[in-house]
């Protein structure tokens, strides 16, 4: 598949359908590979395809990106909430603001409400996101409705006018994709961080750009019609998933999972019936 940007991108099918479906399973996306390998780029490109509204392109008056979508470099040495969000500086009496908190506030904007916004969390694992990312990992749990981040501590006239009490709502159409290199400068992601993403292993090779075409048209994908249709496709492919449903809960799965020490548990098959669901509707491979 190639995206029209300023230059075009190509991703094999496998790799799109694979972070498609990802996006319903889980808030989190953690995109792993080699330098060079498109994971910033593939979150990037994929959500500018979905938007052709002039709302959503190029840049506006004040210089800034229109585009449902923010990359945040995160740096080594981060320990808590505060490097993630920020933190109030109650000697001057201000809001020290991060480009994480500046992209969850912009994605609260009524201008992004109906449409799919990723915070990119560029080389996430440069410090352990179970320290920096905790809050989030614990708060994405929860039902939409309840997922608010608490600025304690905080005067409500030193903050946003979006943040009400404190509190700073994460919206439903939020999805944070980490990005992850395996070298001597990051960390292993704990079990913490794993089994709350969908994980993807980057291939190192592009695909062959011959076998590609430009797309013909543009779209602008609201973000209401993805669900829609995530959902219509999670309840259309029940089959698809009684299938792994009986072969993960097999005695012979069973013992060879306990003889490696690895658990199975709820969580893997909520998350299962979700991906799979819209793997099959877009085209992937349904046994």
């Amino acid at each position: 598949m190639a995206f029209k940007s300023d230059k075009p991108f190509y991703y094999s099918l496998e790799t799109i359908r694979i972070f498609l479906a990802g996006l319903h399973m889980s808030p989190i996306s953690i995109l792993q590979g080699i330098s060079g390998t498109g994971k910033t780029s593939l979150p990037r490109e994929f959500v500018k395809a979905l938007v052709s509204d002039t709302n959503y392109i190029g840049i506006d008056k004040d210089n800034t990106n229109n585009a449902p979508y923010r990359i945040c470099a995160v740096q080594s040495g981060w320990r808590d909430n505060m490097d993630l969000m920020g933190y109030y500086n109650s000697f001057e009496h201000k809001y020290k603001e991060t480009d994480f908190f500046k992209a969850l506030y912009l994605a609260n904007q009524p201008k992004y409400s109906d449409t799919l916004f990723l915070i990119i969390l560029d080389e996430m694992n440069l410090s352990r996101p179970e320290h920096y990312f905790a809050d989030f990992l614990s708060l994405l749990e929860q039902s939409p409705n309840e997922r608010y981040i608490n600025l304690s501590n905080t005067p409500d006239e030193v903050l946003p006018t979006l943040i009400k009490g404190g509190k700073l709502k994460v919206p439903e159409n939020v999805r944070f994709i980490g990005t992850a290199n395996h070298d001597e400068t990051t960390l292993e992601f704990a079990p913490k961080t794993y089994d709350r993403s969908n994980l993807m292993e980057m291939p190192k090779n592009h695909p062959d750009k011959k076998n590609f075409k430009q797309p013909e048209k543009s779209f602008n994908v609201n973000y209401g019609w993805l669900a829609t249709k995530f959902d219509e496709a999670e309840k259309k492919h029940k089959d698809a998933f009684s299938k792994f449903h009986l072969f993960i809960n097999s005695d012979d799965m069973k013992y060879l999972l306990m003889d490696k020490g690895i658990g199975v548990g709820n969580r893997l098959e909520y998350q299962a019936e979700k991906f799979i669901g819209v793997y099959v509707e877009s085209g992937g491979y349904s046994a």
